[in-house]
Parts: C-alpha cells; sequence; structure tokens
C-alpha cells in the first residue's frame, strides 16, 4: 500500500498537525496529495471511485438512504437513570485480554472507546505522551516500530508482542482488559491474531461499522493508502469471518454505530456480553478527559459529551447522503444495513 493521501481532508490535520516532533512529518501537501488551495472536485472523485471498484450482485439502482437517526429520546434518559449495564457474571480472577477496536477513521470509533473506557476492568493508553485520541499506533510511529509513511501496512509493526510491549508501559496491568483504539489496525488484524495467539495471549476484536449513508464523501473514497469504504469494509468483514472458524482463537464481536447512538445500552448490553470482564458499562459517561488523554478536538466541543448527552441535545442525526450507488450494496448487506429502497430502516 501506498501512504500518500488524496482526499480525506480532515484525516492530514487530524493525524500529520498533531503529531510531535519525533515523527517525520510530511507537508500537508504531501500528506493530502494537492495543496490546500487545489482542494478536489469531490463528486468527481466520488464517481471515479465507483466506477474503478468491482460490480456487485445486487440491483443497479442507488440505495436509498434513511433521513436519519432518531432516538427515542424519552427512553434514553429513563434508563439512563438506572446506571450501567452490568454484566450478568463475570469471572474472578480473569485471565488478561487484548482488546482492540476495530474501526475506520471518522466513523464514531472515539465514541465507542469512550464507552469501554466507562469499564472498571479497563486499561487504555490515555496516558502515554505524544499520542492523540488514546490510540497505540502513536506510540509506535514515535519508536520507530511503523513507518508513519507506510502506517497502513499490514506488515508493519512486524511484530505484535514487541509492539504490545510498548504499551504496557502505559496500560494499566492490574486492569483485566487491555485496550487499543487506532483506525489503522482495520487492516492488521491477521497480522496481529497471528502474533499475540502464538504467544499463548487472548486476542479479541471489537468491529464497529457505518453505513455509506453516514459518511462524507472523502471518508468513503478515502486515499491510496486505505483504499477507502469497499476495502476497509472487506478487511473488517475477514477480521469477523476469521473469529468464526473452526481453528480460530480470537474472538470479534459486530457493532453498528448506527446502533450505537440509536440504543446505547442495548450495544453495551451485547458487549458485556460479548466480554464479561468489561464488567459494567456507562453510556452517560464520557472518562476519557479524566484519564489523562489528549483527545482530538475533544475539550469544550461535542467529543466531549457521553452517547446519551449527545443524543439528548440532538435527537436526530442526519444522514450524510440521500442515496449511495450500489456499488456499496455488497459490504451493506453483509454488515445488516438496509439496501431495500422501499424500507428505510435498519439504517
Amino acid at each position: 500500500m501506498r501512504s500518500c493521501a488524496l482526499v480525506w481532508s480532515f484525516l492530514g490535520l487530524a493525524y500529520g498537525g498533531l503529531l510531535r516532533k519525533s515523527v517525520t512529518q510530511p507537508t500537508l501537501e504531501e500528506y493530502m496529495g494537492f495543496a490546500p488551495e487545489e482542494e478536489p472536485d469531490w463528486q468527481s472523485l466520488l464517481n471515479s471511485t465507483y466506477d474503478n471498484v468491482s460490480t456487485v450482485s445486487i440491483e443497479s439502482a442507488n440505495i436509498i438512504c434513511p433521513t436519519g437517526v432518531q432516538a427515542n429520546l424519552q427512553a434514553l434518559k429513563a434508563r439512563s437513570l438506572q446506571g450501567p449495564v452490568h454484566a450478568p457474571t463475570h469471572p474472578i480472577n480473569p485471565k488478561q485480554s487484548y482488546l482492540f477496536v476495530i474501526a475506520p477513521p471518522y466513523t464514531g470509533s472515539t465514541a465507542l472507546f469512550s464507552l469501554l473506557a466507562t469499564s472498571p476492568g479497563v486499561a487504555t493508553l490515555c496516558t502515554a505522551p505524544n499520542t492523540v485520541n488514546c490510540e497505540g499506533q502513536y506510540i509506535l510511529w514515535n519508536n520507530g516500530q511503523v513507518p508513519y509513511h507506510n502506517r497502513w501496512a499490514p506488515e508493519f509493526p512486524t511484530d505484535w508482542e514487541r509492539a504490545v510491549a510498548s504499551y504496557r508501559r502505559y496500560w494499566d496491568m492490574a486492569k483485566p482488559v487491555l485496550v487499543d483504539k487506532s483506525p489503522s489496525n482495520v487492516v492488521k488484524t491477521l497480522h496481529i491474531a497471528e502474533d499475540l495467539e502464538r504467544r499463548g495471549h487472548d486476542v479479541n476484536f471489537v468491529v464497529m461499522t457505518r453505513s455509506p449513508c453516514f459518511m462524507q464523501a472523502g471518508h468513503l473514497t478515502g486515499d491510496a493508502a486505505t483504499g477507502g469504504y469497499s476495502v476497509l469494509a472487506e478487511a473488517m468483514w475477514q477480521t469477523l469471518q476469521r473469529a468464526k472458524g473452526p481453528t480460530a482463537k480470537s474472538r470479534a464481536v459486530h457493532i453498528r454505530y448506527e446502533d450505537l447512538i440509536d440504543d446505547p445500552y442495548a450495544v453495551s448490553q451485547k458487549l458485556v456480553k460479548f466480554m464479561p470482564q468489561l464488567v459494567s458499562l456507562n453510556p452517560a459517561y464520557n472518562p476519557i478527559n479524566e484519564k489523562g488523554g489528549e483527545v482530538l478536538a475533544f475539550k469544550n466541543t461535542d467529543r466531549a459529551k457521553s452517547i446519551v448527552d449527545y443524543m439528548l441535545q440532538y435527537g436526530f442525526v442526519s444522514a450524510d447522503h440521500a442515496q449511495v450507488p450500489p456499488v456499496y450494496g455488497e459490504a451493506m448487506k453483509r454488515f445488516g444495513y438496509n439496501v431495500n429502497n422501499n424500507v428505510r430502516k435498519p439504517y
């Protein structure tokens, strides 16, 4: 994979602009693939991406999107007053486990991570210096295990045992669940599982998808490094399928962004059932600032809110598109999204 970015206008600012001196930083032009005054024609890029992706076996008509996600605010508020979601049972002195949040950039992974961080059993990387969004990938860039310009290459880091050894300096090793949320891990899950399982570690993945209807055009088309939605959706699908294999040791659970904001308590229940070591999760709480993490645009913004507070304030999250081309239909069907133009739900 090449690493020069083409179209993600915010990614260069978020990841390039906030890196510290210990990482060789590209210029904005290098990262984005065009000068700021040469902003591309987003629709042309979107059309060209559709043309270059293989045809899928669904109807040729565009897929009609829902208008948005409308949470049941009365029910959400009432449930929030009852406190966190608790695991039915949880093991005493459980084996320490790795939990990797697998989600592309700008798909809501920080909200999911914030929810996981409410667990009393979770250790995060929020105290690590020179990082953003509590993401371990910054640690690996800074110590040279992952070349910044090849950060999306599946082969880096070359040894995940060594990578998590770097993380252990910042994880609270008294906790049973060690969490990393790094977007580039979307394409690295096979390598992660093979390296860590070989050393006898317990490896788990939370795979979160987001409908193309709720993604901005630039994030759908992606760049030369990531390949865009279709490539990353295939990687996430393979992660879920591998975990179902007869010889699989790692486990994976699938979460949809739209479900997370529609009913975060149901999603929390799914997560604590998948991993009882989490003990409890609280969608009405966001602890990242308290944990010391430097989170992109976090303080005094919507990122500082819990999922519950965000939805109670806004109530409705609009879709980014009225319709999307059918090239995304196969991936949407795999992840349980509606592609029937006559029915708008589920999302």
